[in-house]
């Protein structure tokens, strides 16, 4: 945390130029290298390698104004915009030569495509903006705020290293101690439509947690409404969230059930929602080791054609691994009408950038060699959590299995370095998959992933 009189100066006005400012906020560099996404390298689409470098610069200027009053606000820039992305050259400044002239190009501004051909938000972004107002009987805060919970399984303010989304919500809330208990209400604006129309989007929610040195538990309660000409669904969702601490050794967990019912905008009427998610972490930190266990639930849909939706898939800034739920399998390359390779494609990949309808188990090891150095490998492995009745013939159940090995440096303040190196070797769900254009997808995938951060 560090006070900015250049950056308060401009984005204050000069009636705020006498508050006391602090800035947190954190620069990181991602980059990614696959081979190959495709999970089959004989097939015509394969992508074959694919690599890229990405920026994500995210600062949260407060501005303190009294002991009472603050007023917070959150700035994105360069939000997940590849490096390269994208070179802009002026035709009339150069002359006709044996270059293509986008070579000849330093000029780059973002904010225009991604590396995949996908359009990404603009390149500097106020993202969130609330007050929040301090009184004797609690606090109160309103504007568009940060979302976070326990793990993050369902809500997850996207802040932390190797995430890229982050939830928010347009909210009004109060917050007050009672001893050690901690409550709050709120009420949130999700969707705005039409505003002479009953089709918004609107949810109200309760929170309690105690919360001592050694241990934090809670529970939130969010009901959910969408009015009668959005097409009216009821959503009630309950999350219980727990982090106990016993010497060297710490249990977290965290336990979300949905239910709801309601119709669907696309028409489908009289649908009902129950779902259930839930993760566990198990871990010993020793001054050179650390071990843990994870281990997570999201339900699945048996018949994902009925009227009962019974999926639950996690936040998709929660990430297992770094290729397993975390990129989307199988990619693959579209050709155009010469044969000749185009942007990627989606339209056959069978997992997402979420944990959804699986059971996984991930244990995790760490060594610290020297001071500030971590050695650390992992081994993930997935199944359905529900095998829906066309894949049982041929059996596809089993996602697949991840092994990473990784080294970490934190012996610098305010900076992280971070290599990881993995493989993902796909299980029946991908090996026997099959339709009248592919037979299978059996190939593993080779990953590296490097990731440096400066956090003020």
């Amino acid at each position: 945390m560090r006070r900015l009189a250049v950056l308060a100066v401009s984005l204050a006005s000069s009636s705020a130029l006498a508050a006391d400012v602090q800035v947190d906020g954190f620069y990181q560099m991602r980059g990614r290298l696959f081979d190959t996404l495709s999970l089959d390298r004989d097939i015509l689409e394969n992508e074959g390698l694919s690599w890229y470098v990405q920026h994500r610069l995210w600062l949260r200027p407060k501005f303190i104004l009294s002991d009472e009053v603050a007023l917070f606000t959150e700035i994105r820039a360069l939000d997940n915009v590849a490096w390269g992305d994208a070179p802009v050259y002026d035709p009339i400044a150069i002359n006709d030569g044996p270059l293509p002239i986008d070579l000849l190009s330093d000029d780059l501004q973002a904010g225009t495509t991604s590396v995949d051909g996908v359009r990404k938000p603009a390149a500097l972004q106020l993202w969130r903006a609330w007050g929040e107002v301090h009184t004797k009987v609690g606090t109160f805060k309103f504007g568009r705020m940060p979302l976070q919970w326990g793990l993050g399984v369902w809500q997850n303010d996207g802040l932390q290293a190797n995430m890229d989304h982050g939830d928010s919500a347009d909210r009004i809330s109060f917050e007050t101690m009672v001893q050690q208990v901690w409550l709050r209400a709120a009420a949130d604006i999700n969707t705005e439509g039409l505003v002479n129309k009953t089709d918004d989007t609107t949810s109200f929610n309760l929170a309690a947690a105690y919360r001592t040195e050694r241990m934090e538990g809670g529970v939130q309660f969010q009901y959910r409404r969408r009015g009668e000409q959005g097409g009216k669904f009821n959503l009630f969702t309950i999350d219980g969230a727990a982090d106990l601490q016993f010497g060297p050794a710490a249990v977290s967990a965290e336990v979300i059930g949905q239910f709801g019912r309601g119709d669907l905008s696309d028409g489908i009427s009289d649908v009902s929602l129950t779902s259930v998610g839930a993760v566990v972490d198990i871990g010993i930190g020793l001054d050179k080791l650390d071990i843990e266990l994870e281990a997570g639930l999201a339900t699945g849909d048996k018949d994902p054609n009925d009227g009962k939706v019974t999926t639950f898939t996690f936040d998709r800034d929660y990430n297992v691994g770094f290729i397993l739920f975390e990129q989307a399998m199988p990619s693959l390359a579209t050709r155009t009408s010469t044969g000749e390779e185009g942007a990627r494609s989606f339209a056959s990949a069978m997992t997402a950038d979420a944990v959804s309808n699986a059971i996984f188990l991930r244990p995790r090891i760490a060594y610290q060699p020297v001071k500030g150095l971590w050695v650390e490998g992992s081994f993930l492995t997935a199944r359905t959590a529900k095998v829906p009745e066309l894949y049982r013939t041929p059996e596809r159940r089993t996602y697949g299995h991840e092994i990473d090995v990784g080294v970490r440096y934190e012996g610098i303040e305010h900076f992280g370095l971070e290599a990881k190196f993995g493989t993902f070797i796909p299980g029946t769900f991908f090996r026997n998959y099959q339709d009248d254009t592919f037979q299978g997808f059996r190939a593993p995938v080779f990953g590296a992933q490097l990731t440096a951060r400066v956090e003020l």
